[in-house]
């Protein structure tokens, strides 16, 4: 692993550079995250192996999905790992060109570069003729718009469904970073950090399908919108039923469903799993330990502290085999 470290941190340094194929907003991330390289490498190893531990077949003969797969590093990892298949998809078609890129930089890389969502996926996976065996991803659940039918649409792939594992900085149980991510989310709903801010795009929607509505009124609306998308608005406008989220922070973007690092109870992603036959497992992130002196100090001072209060992150993995044994028993 050793060696990959060094071809990524060399490509993508090279990568980052003026004059790539790539957007500024992938030269940027990928310039974000060479520091931090050797941490997140350690986390994908780390969840990989999880994996593996769990299947019922040899990674040779696995095929793994990397959603919502951004930079694509993970797909780079798991081919280095041994797993026959990986597809990789993300609704952006930059970020799926970032992932090509650095892996024909580096030489290894994805077999399947796909651009969509859960049912993008499902409808390949059917057209093919098979299923995953096992689904990654990696800081991307908090931002899923829908997590009822994506969970419905990763089980229902095959005859199998397959194992499942997300990371996740949204830790509902550290307070110090609950209040640092609803800061972001105020910014987002009615501050400037997007312009215009979700409030005003929800409230300007609302305006522009309704134009006879009182100006009041449609704030209401906007307010009792919130964490909808345009098309969910509408039929609640419509229907006269507002959606009065019991979070008083999370919020998403109506144009496209993401939501600001949306902050869920352990119970809620646990109730819909269950839903589907899956068992919830969930494990302690941990801190960079990859730092110099006295910041790699603090961090294993931290990481010994086996409190999900603590966790800088959580890995939320569920079994439907397990499921089963569970709901059997």
């Amino acid at each position: 692993m050793d060696g990959l470290v060094q071809q990524l941190q060399t490509h993508c340094s090279k990568i980052v550079a003026q004059g790539s194929p790539l957007d500024a907003y992938q030269r940027d991330y990928l310039k974000r995250m060479l520091p931090v390289l050797d941490y997140y490498l350690d986390i994908y190893q780390h969840c990989l192996l999880f994996l593996e531990s769990r299947l019922s077949k040899p990674v040779e003969e696995a095929t793994l999905v990397d959603y919502g797969g951004g930079h694509g590093i993970l797909s780079i990892v798991a081919k280095q790992m041994g797993w026959r298949q990986v597809v990789y998809i993300d609704v952006n078609p930059a970020a799926a060109k970032t992932v090509s890129v650095l892996a024909d930089a580096v030489g290894i890389g994805p077999d399947v570069i796909l651009t969509g969502d859960s049912k993008s996926l499902k409808k390949w996976m059917q057209a093919q003729g098979e299923y995953p065996d096992a689904v990654a991803g990696m800081d991307v659940i908090e931002h899923v718009y829908c997590l009822d039918s994506f969970f419905g649409d990763l089980a229902s792939m095959g005859q199998q469904a397959p194992l499942l594992l997300f990371t996740t900085a949204s830790n509902p149980c550290n307070r110090h970073v609950c209040r640092k991510l609803r800061k972001a989310m105020r910014d987002d709903e009615i501050g400037s950090s997007e312009n215009p801010n979700f409030f005003t795009l929800r409230y300007e929607y609302i305006l522009s399908a309704f134009p006879e509505m009182d100006e009041s009124i449609a704030q209401r609306w906007a307010h009792d919108t919130r964490g909808l998308v345009y098309a969910d608005i509408l039929a609640a406008v419509k229907s006269d039923v507002p959606n009065l989220l019991g979070d008083d922070f999370n919020t998403c973007d109506p144009r496209t469903g993401s939501w600001t690092e949306r902050i869920l109870p352990i119970s809620d992603y646990k109730d819909l799993l269950q839903q589907y036959g899956y068992a919830l497992g969930v494990e302690n992130g941990w801190y960079n330990t990859h730092h110099w002196l006295f910041k790699r100090w603090i961090a294993k001072l931290l990481n010994r502290i086996d409190a999900i209060r603590f966790a800088p992150f959580i890995i939320l993995s569920a079994d439907a085999s397990l499921g089963r044994e569970l709901f059997d028993s």
